[in-house]
């Protein structure tokens, strides 16, 4: 595996905090990302990059951007394209920190992101992980008009709950912990190595926060860019009928492979409860959500759907697990 790291500067002993960041094919956003790093009012002790085969100026700009910055920084180029989830496993590995924040290569991050993190971690030491919510923009910076936490039906009654020691509900039930808005302690790393299921931030998300009680800040401190070539985001930038058109594509196929990625969540923490015993009720509700996905790919596959249907909408798992009336909408029409 080809490897360059270093940056002419010597790393602070030990390393406290390390950026994993994933690149592949990113110089139209990844200057403009780089450059909210650099602009911390608490930068980074490492970041650490790993490269999937970019053929285009990214590295370029990599080095670059290495040639000014005042922490190290270690770029990974992978020999085999890895994809998202193993290439954030790698640098999650590579990280050196005491604690590690994820970033996407098309992101704005607002100056004080790590500092804010930090302290939240700070101010609640059996927290091993802290996250914030996210402004979600267009590729040009607009807003869209909605921050993630409302993309994901978090209502005001909701929104008081999420602050009020529920946050695992919704990091489970509606993914509200976006990747590029966390930020975790790394001994926590015997936990979530290897990544699995379904995505590496609802992956290392779920998992910390089935085992130790969140720091939840209600502010954004990013914006998440929303455009059509990410691998991954909130899907906001969609006209109906392509809306419609993936609703389509969500089939029984679908919804069995998200509930195989939380059947993986719940066997990691069967396996490691030793060492990270899970908070009460979490399994049950990691149990609860996986019953609701296979219930959606029974569905699909028309096997009893009215009575699935009218059963968990009476049970309130639509709005548990799923994002209430828009998910119940989908399953009535497709």
């Amino acid at each position: 595996m080809a490897t360059k790291h270093g940056s002419g500067l010597t790393s602070p002993s030990p390393v406290q905090v390390s950026i994993a960041m994933c690149t592949y094919q990113g110089e139209r956003f990844l200057a403009e990302q780089l450059a909210t790093i650099a602009n911390q009012t608490r930068p980074p002790d490492e970041l650490v990059i790993c490269d999937d085969g970019s053929t285009d100026t990214t590295l370029g700009i990599i080095e670059d951007f290495r040639a000014s910055a005042g922490f190290e920084i270690r770029l990974f180029m992978n020999d085999q394209k890895l994809g998202t989830l193993k290439n954030f496993e790698k640098a999650t590995d590579l990280c050196r920190g005491d604690t590690i924040f994820f970033a996407d290569q098309d992101d704005i991050w607002h100056p004080d992101k790590l500092a804010r993190l930090l302290a939240a971690l700070d101010n609640a030491p059996d927290a091993g992980l802290a996250f914030s919510n996210v402004e979600l923009v267009d590729e040009d910076l607009k807003n869209i008009g909605y921050d993630l936490w409302q993309f994901r039906c978090i209502s005001p009654a909701r929104h008081r709950r999420l602050m009020t020691g529920h946050s695992f509900d919704y990091i489970l039930g509606q993914g509200i912990a976006a990747g590029m808005a966390q930020g975790f302690r790394a001994r926590f790393k015997d936990l979530i190595l290897p990544f699995d299921g379904p995505g590496h931030d609802l992956w290392v998300s779920v998992l910390i926060a089935a085992v130790s009680d969140p720091a939840v800040l209600e502010q954004p401190l990013g914006k998440w860019r929303q455009h059509r070539t990410q691998s991954t985001g909130a899907i906001t930038l969609r006209s109906f009928r392509r809306h419609v058109a993936e609703a389509r594509q969500h089939n029984a196929s679908h919804y069995w492979k998200l509930a195989e990625g939380y059947t993986a969540l719940l066997e990691r923490l069967n396996q490691k409860s030793d060492r990270f015993p899970a908070r009460p009720g979490t399994l049950q509700a990691i149990e609860q959500k996986i019953s609701h996905l296979r219930a959606r790919a029974a569905m699909r596959q028309g096997k009893g759907k009215p009575s699935l249907l009218r059963s968990e909408v009476l049970s309130g798992n639509y709005w548990r697990h799923s994002y209430g009336l828009r998910s119940v909408a989908k399953d009535l029409l497709f």
